[in-house]
């Protein structure tokens, strides 16, 4: 029986491996697997893996076989959005001049600074 083809020369069908999947990712199909990046090929394409993060998409980085991290991408600028989505909060429909002309200012002979001093007081207690 003849040896597979892997067996020979496994880095050999690691890089076709890799070029089909770079040819794939050109024409805008991805395979089920292609979001899992190995620990050797992270280290020697780290740009072209960090571009992928830069598209928005969250790579699983894995060593011999098993997931051992997760890239993905910054989530600060999009929070907001996030949460949103979430149902964690709601967009503001007034501006903040609009919802503060909709209070009236209390009239009071105390000042402010009197009652915090008041509270800092008793909070000393």
């Amino acid at each position: 029986m003849r040896p597979r083809r892997e067996a020979l020369c496994p880095l050999f069908v690691l890089h076709c491996r890799t070029m089909q999947r770079d040819v794939g990712d050109q024409k805008g199909s991805r395979s089920v697997d292609n979001n899992r990046v190995g620990l050797r090929e992270l280290g020697q394409n780290v740009s072209r893996v960090l571009n992928r993060v830069k598209q928005r998409e969250t790579l699983v980085v894995t060593e011999h076989g098993q997931p051992i991290a997760h890239l993905a991408p910054d989530q600060a600028e999009n929070e907001l959005e996030a949460m949103t989505a979430r149902g964690e909060v709601t967009a503001a429909t007034l501006t903040g001049q609009e919802l503060f002309s909709r209070f009236q200012p209390l009239e009071s002979h105390v000042l402010g600074s009197a009652i915090l001093k008041e509270m800092r007081d008793q909070e000393g207690r």
